[in-house]
């Protein structure tokens, strides 16, 4: 598991943390920067981060990575209910000057069935 990511509690206490995991053994120094590997996980926990429920959130392809989450946060004084969740699905540049073009994938998270449900 890898950063970048971030942390946000829910109404309720939830705690949501979004994470990018990685393939270990990429033998890349930079594997947690854009690696195809790269792919988004949400951990939940309902209990002040004694245990946590973890859920995959981007769909595996070995050919781009699933990178960059943030998860939503309150631009008032009570927090949201459920976040949501975006992420950028694509390749890195060879430089930090390159010019992208990725993908970004935004999770409603509070419209998945309620079994599903963080």
């Amino acid at each position: 598991m890898k950063t970048p990511g971030s942390i946000v509690f829910g109404r309720d206490g939830a705690m949501y943390v979004v994470v990018t995991t990685v393939q270990s053994g990429t033998g890349d120094e930079l594997a947690f920067w854009g690696h195809p590997s790269a792919e988004v996980a949400l951990l939940v926990s309902k209990d002040r981060g004694r245990t946590f429920s973890v859920f995959e959130v981007s769909c595996a392809d070995d050919s781009a990575a699933n990178w960059l989450p943030n998860l939503e946060r309150s631009t008032r004084s009570e927090p949201i209910k459920v976040p949501a969740l975006i992420y950028t699905h694509g390749p890195r540049g060879k430089t930090n000057k390159d010019i992208m073009s990725n993908e970004v994938i935004w999770c409603d998270m509070a419209s998945l069935p309620a079994k599903d449900q963080p």
